[in-house]
């Protein structure tokens, strides 16, 4: 298995409910997503993302974690390029690959 760390940079980010932008962080945490595979290797990302401060005042969002939609979706355990490609290979073979033939 291959880890790969990778941490988050942006110094501002968009609160995801009002688009403010704000620089004040919380804390941090690290996220771990399956990724492609690398011939034969599985491969796990450490993704390290930071909470902010929402700074707008009337925001309901007093807290939130930073976006990265080019990544993975909020809460996600795998990268996008791995559910599309897990998507596509569900879709071409349409749940037909398990299925055993009936007696006859």
């Amino acid at each position: 298995m291959i880890t790969l760390h990778v941490t988050s940079t942006h110094p501002r980010v968009l609160c995801p409910r009002c688009h403010v932008r704000t620089l004040r962080v919380h804390s941090q945490y690290t996220r771990t997503l399956a990724d492609l595979p690398w011939g034969p290797y599985a491969v796990r990302v450490q993704l390290r993302v930071r909470k902010f401060f929402c700074d707008h005042p009337t925001c309901p969002r007093q807290i939130f974690t930073e976006r990265l939609p080019t990544v993975a979706a909020p809460w996600a355990r795998r990268t996008i390029r791995l559910a599309q490609l897990l998507l596509a290979y569900g879709l071409a073979l349409g749940g037909e690959a398990g299925a055993r033939p009936g007696p006859g």
